[in-house]
């Protein structure tokens, strides 16, 4: 599938109500999915973030010029070493759920696989399902629903297998 026809469905999309495509030509296959409501509805799953009234800021809001990507990904605070990080492939809306009535992918302690769905970034109205990286545990989730992330911002913590 080629960036025209690419384009032709997002398009379609854009100018249908359908909330949802799926498109498979030979071994590629195109998920697109949108936001129905129209405006995000936060989900307050109640883990894995600190009340917005915590004066402590989180890990994830405190940089740490010791590593590379300008934050603690695996030798941070008290996060052990074996600890892996799932980070935004992009700057745009989290989403810790599918849709706003829909409950959370993850919570924390919840045992993922390779290529399960994490979470979604939505970036210029397109829904971008962020997949597990490695299996393992989820041990952090470092951002809350409706967060706006940047490139490289660590969404969570995973302890593999």
């Amino acid at each position: 599938m080629d960036v025209t026809q690419i384009g032709e469905v997002i398009k379609l999309v854009e100018e249908s109500d359908m909330s949802e495509v799926i498109v498979e030509q030979g071994d590629q296959k195109i998920t697109l999915r949108r936001q129905v409501a129209s405006a995000p509805i936060a989900v307050n799953s109640g883990v894995g973030s600190p009340p917005a009234s915590s004066e402590q800021p989180s890990k994830a809001d405190t940089p740490d010029s010791s590593t590379p990507g300008g934050h603690a990904d695996i030798v941070g605070g008290n996060r052990p070493a074996s600890w892996k990080s799932i980070d935004s492939p992009m700057v745009g809306v989290f989403y810790s759920s599918p849709s706003p009535d829909a409950d959370s992918y993850v919570e924390v302690g919840s045992m993922v696989a390779e290529g399960d769905p994490l979470c979604i970034v939505e970036a210029m109205k397109l829904m971008n399902e962020v997949s597990a990286e490695y299996a393992g545990v989820i041990r952090e989730i470092c951002v809350s629903n409706s967060d706006l992330v940047e490139y490289g911002t660590p969404l969570f913590f995973i302890e593999p297998l």
